[in-house]
């Protein structure tokens, strides 16, 4: 195969995985911001069910982006100890 054909082959490749991510961009931002969302919602149950290294590695990563206040806060399973 000549380079030409590998170069146009390679663009084509390009350009059909760019006009699928075009085409489904609403699907996955959705998608990656509903993962966003749940996850927090999580690391109560992680800590209620014993896994508190996963709890608290979801509680550290979203510490920078939310105060988590305890008056401000909602429990899942009752107030904080």
């Amino acid at each position: 195969m000549s380079t030409n054909s590998l170069n146009s082959s390679k663009a084509m490749n390009l350009y059909s995985i760019t006009t699928w991510m075009s085409n489904h961009l609403f699907e996955i931002f959705l998608t990656v911001y509903g993962i966003w969302v749940i996850i927090p919602w999580f690391a109560p149950m992680m800590m209620k069910f014993g896994w508190t290294s996963a709890g608290d590695a979801i509680y550290f990563v979203y510490s920078f982006f939310c105060h988590q206040l305890p008056q401000r806060s909602f429990f899942l399973f009752g107030e904080e100890s």
